[in-house]
């Protein structure tokens, strides 16, 4: 998929696509973890997944947005390996 940005430059959106689709899948996930925790120790174990997915979520996401042209927002760094 391509789209055209600013400077009328085509931009292949495909690599940002897959960047946002894997942040919305560890957010589905989230989402499922916490519709199904029943007691304190489910709560705990879905505070540490929270803690350790949410920082690679915006990892991927500042990534695809860096990829689509934007200015980077500088809350989280685009991990090693993941190319804006």
């Amino acid at each position: 998929m391509a789209a055209c940005n600013s400077t009328d430059q085509v931009l292949d959106t495909e690599p940002a696509q897959t960047l946002i689709e894997k942040a919305i899948a560890a957010l589905s996930a989230l989402h499922w973890a916490a519709s199904n925790a029943r007691s304190a120790d489910d709560f705990d174990g879905l505070a540490g997944l929270v803690g350790a997915m949410l920082p690679n979520i915006g990892a991927d996401l500042e990534a695809a947005h860096i990829h689509l042209g934007g200015v980077p927002i500088g809350r989280f760094a685009p991990r090693a390996g993941i190319a804006a």
